[in-house]
């Protein structure tokens, strides 16, 4: 099968899955802590607001969680 007849999704998760931590450039090592960083320093702000307990309150009226989930 061509790469041009294959999903691009599939062929992204080829690619994700063939890399590996120690060949990735410094700089793109870098941008990824600082994205992380960065997504979990604003989950951490806003956890206690409104909105984020009127979001929570949403996916939990919809998904179902396991008897022991620490989510509520």
């Amino acid at each position: 099968m061509s790469t041009a007849s294959r999903p691009l999704a599939v062929q992204l998760g080829e690619f994700v899955a063939g890399l590996r931590f120690e060949n990735l450039p410094p700089a793109v090592v870098d941008k990824a802590k600082a994205v992380v960083n960065h997504a979990v320093t604003v989950g951490m702000a806003g956890f206690g607001t409104e909105r984020a307990g009127a979001a929570r309150q949403a996916v939990l009226s919809q998904e179902r969680l396991a008897p022991n989930s620490t989510m509520a």
